[in-house]
């Protein structure tokens, strides 16, 4: 009778093992799934980031470029300036 229990009790914690492995396999594709949505969206940002500091790369590039053709007009502006002076006086 011990024996005839004892498979029993044993058939039994088979099957529920068994419902406790398919359980936990299911988490575990559920925990996959969130770590590949997870890893997408860093690469998405990380792309985004390197996207922005790009922009503002370029952003910077252009108000130097900007600035740069301010002081040529600026320069230009003194010189045609400088041209409609009388000439200096030598000393005598």
């Amino acid at each position: 009778m011990d024996l005839t229990r004892l498979v029993f009790n044993f058939g039994q914690e088979t099957r529920q093992n068994s419902e406790e492995i398919k359980d936990l396999q299911h988490e575990v594709r559920q925990i996959t799934a969130a770590l590949q949505h997870l890893a997408y969206e860093h690469q998405r940002v990380r792309d985004e980031l390197e996207r922005m500091r790009e922009n503002v790369g370029h952003a910077q590039q252009n108000e130097q470029h900007e600035r740069d053709k301010i002081m040529l007009r600026i320069e230009n502006e003194m010189l045609k300036f400088e041209r409609r002076l009388p000439p200096r006086e030598t000393d005598r």
